[in-house]
């Protein structure tokens, strides 16, 4: 029998609870025939022959051969509509290693105890949109997105997207559920002119990086992927979490996982200014404004979207005294993204052609 190491012990006995399920129910998979598949996730990366790099995501399923294709599901499964639910009841290979090809380089890594991959390696890609592979033991090499941001740019977005981009009603447990397992992928709604409103801000800004950040599950990253595409969002990586518990507790923090992102971000790439938008139904305009008041030379502005008052009801009221709150750091607090954009013209974040648009 072996014995458990001071560590193993000192872990919460919830994660370890954790480990040994996962670990069980990945070797009754590969009984029954399921192989490893790697579902590849937008990455992002520093553009800087000196000091260059790529953070990369993925996650590791077992799945029956065919199931999917370049590791996305098959076109089938997306006409049907996806239900949430089918992005959680694949069995996850805990600790499995891949190989990531990047430029000719050749990366061993390895995913952590949910099967998420999520690590930075040390390599040398030009300014813009690029692919990098991943495979594991007996899968096909898939292709991973990565946007590569110029080491000299100077702008940056960062977006919610629960209830600021994608009208969720996320904070209620009930509602939550229904979104992340019934609801079909077709049937969520963008909010309501925020992606004209973002297509404008980033018209005059080529290069400029877009990130979205929510504390929702990486197992509905390709369907959020699909949605922000379908209602032509600007393309960025995002920024998601691991449900369930952690080496130290029975649950993980959503507010602790935007705020350690945030502060990752601004350590990544010191010379971006950033535009930060959520909505004032969770903590995102205090987490903003701690970012604020931390990073005051590197926050462009803070955008707030206002919920309806339905929408409020739903996610347990609004945040409150806390708006303007960081002096030299302009406040934009606006229901859809019409207003936003006309206050973001007035700040001078939004060029007046923008505005206006083509033709008109």
């Amino acid at each position: 029998m072996v014995k458990e190491t001071g560590a193993e012990r000192a872990r919460h006995i919830a994660a370890r609870f954790e480990d040994r399920a996962l670990e069980l129910r990945a070797a009754r998979a590969r009984e029954r025939g399921l192989v490893p598949t790697v579902l590849p996730y937008t990455g992002y990366g520093l553009s800087d022959p000196a000091n260059g790099w790529v953070r990369i995501f993925a996650r590791l399923v077992l799945a029956k051969p065919g199931a999917f294709d370049a590791g996305r599901h098959r076109a089938k499964v997306i006409a049907d509509g996806v239900r949430g639910w089918r992005n959680f009841i694949s069995p996850i290979v805990p600790h499995g290693q891949l190989e990531v090809h990047i430029n000719g380089e050749r990366f061993a890594v390895r995913a952590d105890r949910g099967g998420v991959l999520d690590v930075r390696v040390a390599a040398t890609l030009p300014p813009g949109w690029h692919e990098i592979t991943l495979h594991t033991e007996g899968s096909a090499a898939v292709a991973a997105p990565v946007m590569m941001v110029d080491a000299a740019a100077e702008f940056g977005l960062l977006s919610d997207v629960d209830d600021t981009i994608v009208v969720t009603a996320l904070p209620r447990p009930l509602l939550a559920a229904w979104n992340s397992f019934v609801l079909s992928e077709h049937a969520r709604l963008a909010t309501p002119g925020m992606p004209v409103m973002m297509e404008k801000l980033m018209r005059d800004k080529p290069g400029a990086p877009t990130f979205y950040l929510s504390t929702g599950a990486w197992n509905v990253a390709q369907t959020l992927t699909r949605f922000l595409s379908r209602n032509l969002y600007p393309q960025g990586p995002l920024l998601l979490t691991d449900w369930g518990p952690t080496d130290r507790g029975w649950f993980r923090s959503g507010m602790q996982h935007k705020a350690d992102q945030l502060r990752r971000l601004a350590n990544e790439f010191p010379s971006l200014k950033w535009l930060l938008i959520g909505d004032d139904g969770q903590h995102d305009p205090y987490l903003y404004a701690e970012f604020a008041r931390r990073y005051p030379d590197h926050v462009a502005a803070i955008v707030i979207r206002q919920l309806t008052p339905s929408e409020a009801v739903l996610a347990g009221g609004r945040s409150q005294g806390i708006l303007n709150s960081t002096p030299g750091v302009p406040w934009v607090y606006e229901p859809d993204g019409a207003r936003i954009a006309k206050k973001l013209q007035a700040l001078g974040l939004i060029s007046p052609d923008a505005e206006q648009g083509p033709g008109q």
